[in-house]
């Protein structure tokens, strides 16, 4: 297996009040840019935990 990607959510104050200041960086596995900033698709799947500062909690599987 290989890593696709490595996906950073980092809160800078005043960046995106409306999506808790948050801004994300995608980086593809040749640690190039791949996305950042106020990337949509994050800020929709995110905001699902809105109440939780942004952060989706998710269950780690047992394999």
């Amino acid at each position: 297996k290989m890593l696709g990607a490595v996906t950073v959510m980092y809160k800078k104050k005043g960046f995106n009040p409306e999506a808790g200041d948050y801004m994300w960086l995608k980086y593809g596995p040749d640690m190039k840019i791949m996305a950042q900033g106020k990337a949509d698709m994050c800020i929709q799947c995110h905001a699902t935990a809105k109440t939780n500062d942004y952060v989706v909690l998710v269950p780690l599987k047992k394999k």
